[in-house]
């Protein structure tokens, strides 16, 4: 297992700022593809908002659709943190 910085873009209907709105992951994969997938996920679950399903509930019914919602812009071995201080 690798470590992997991945930059991922949220699409216009879930971005508040579309262009600008991403999400930086960290996470732990044994190839490029499964840490792209990894940090779409991560992305997804940080913008699930919990009402009368939890996140696992919808994954199991299909109802998300991770590729179509989030695209990657880059990935990185390794971890890397983004020190823009604006």
């Amino acid at each position: 297992m690798k470590t992997y910085t991945v930059l991922v873009i949220r699409a216009e209907h879930i971005a508040s700022d579309f262009g600008k709105d991403t999400f930086l992951a960290h996470v732990e994969a044994t190839s490029v593809d499964m840490a792209e997938h990894h940090a779409c996920w991560e992305a997804a679950k940080a913008d699930f908002v919990e009402d009368d399903y939890s996140f696992e509930e919808m994954v199991k019914q299909g109802t998300l659709s991770i590729g179509d919602d989030y695209a990657v812009l880059l990935v990185i071995e390794g971890k890397h943190m983004d020190i823009k201080t604006s």
